[in-house]
């Protein structure tokens, strides 16, 4: 009997010991999992790092996203920004925005009290001398270079530009706008990948109604020119409203020269309401040159969405050929006459 009830309980203690190995050894599986680095790639930034682990279980909310600052020269940059209060809270003031709820001065407010710049990072072709105004009295940390891009990260958080905020807040910023510096130095660098510059050299063919939802076809709009400057724009973009008056002006002027101006009217959401919207606009400030509306469900315009600067532009030939580069609007100390009148006058000369 006592070897069986020792048989008994050292069965027991094998079954007990069994099982608390296994726990053990589950706990560190999913522990290893949790650790495990997030690998992040970011093709049109031209980076791949490490999400640092303090960007997890934050007091605050770190959003960040890649974008194309500039074409000429090819600039590229992620912006860190930071919001001073819970996910859920900035959700709930996402959604009420979206629904047109937030008032201009609360947004300001938000926008003022709540969010900060943590840092941006840059692929510039060349150096930094385009963004000098940005990146005055700020602390440059230089990644590296690829190809014939250079890589920077700028630390943006100014602590002493928030001391409304909890100092959670503010200890986690700070934190946060150096790691992400860290993360970067220690990332994989290359050549940012540009979806909208596949375009150049290649022939643009689609079908697009006009303002007055009257079709055409691209190959109707661009025989009627030698050449044409094509306007990517949008009502929501600042910059692009302003430039128009100019380049009314300048459609004016390429009439002698059998060249025009085309407007695309580009919208993030659904463009029907945004129509009319357009049509004031061109009319306020006296644009008489087409303009066609794109939505995403256009596949042949489907690069439009993939552009991230605005107002953008391009040179497209009789054909439909685009034979330009993507450039920028003017900048602050020229017009779009200035600008591209010599690069039109180059084609012309050829």
């Amino acid at each position: 009997m006592k070897n069986r009830e020792n048989s008994r309980k050292t069965w027991g203690v094998q079954i007990i010991c069994i099982m608390l190995t296994a726990i053990l050894l589950c706990g560190l599986s999913v522990s290893a999992l949790a650790e495990e680095p997030e690998i992040k790639t970011y093709e049109l930034a031209g980076v791949r790092f490490t999400i640092p682990a303090e960007f997890k279980n934050t007091h605050g909310v770190v959003e960040y996203y890649p974008a194309a600052v500039s074409y000429t020269p090819p600039t590229y940059w992620m912006h860190f920004s930071y919001f001073a209060l819970s996910e859920e809270d900035l959700n709930v003031f996402k959604e009420r925005y979206e629904k047109g709820e937030v008032s201009l001065e609360e947004f300001t407010e938000f926008d003022l009290n709540k969010t900060a710049d943590l840092g941006t990072y840059y692929a510039v072709k060349g150096d930094l001398t385009n963004l000098k105004g940005i990146t005055k009295d700020k602390e440059i940390i230089e990644l590296g270079s690829a190809d014939d891009f250079n890589y920077y990260y700028i630390k943006e958080f100014v602590r002493d530009a928030h001391s409304n905020w909890d100092k959670e807040f503010l200890d986690e910023a700070e934190m946060l706008s150096a790691k992400i510096g860290e993360a970067l130095k220690q990332g994989e660098l290359f050549k940012p990948v540009d979806p909208p510059a596949e375009i150049i050299g290649k022939k643009l063919t689609f079908k697009a109604e006009d303002l007055d939802h009257n079709w055409h076809t691209s190959e109707e709009i661009f025989s009627q020119n030698r050449f044409t400057l094509v306007n990517v724009w949008g009502t929501w973009c600042g910059v692009c409203v302003q430039e128009m008056e100019d380049l009314g002006k300048l459609h004016t002027q390429l009439g002698e020269k059998k060249c025009g101006v085309l407007g695309i009217e580009h919208e993030y959401k659904k463009y029907e309401k945004y129509a009319q919207e357009a049509k004031d606009i061109l009319k306020e400030k006296n644009v008489t040159y087409p303009n066609v509306l794109v939505n995403k469900d256009y596949e042949d315009l489907g690069f439009i969405y993939k552009l991230s600067s605005h107002p953008a532009f391009f040179i497209v030939d009789s054909e439909g050929v685009v034979v330009s580069p993507i450039y920028d609007g003017a900048a602050a100390t020229q017009t779009v006459i200035d600008k591209f009148t010599p690069i039109l006058d180059e084609l012309l000369a050829k």
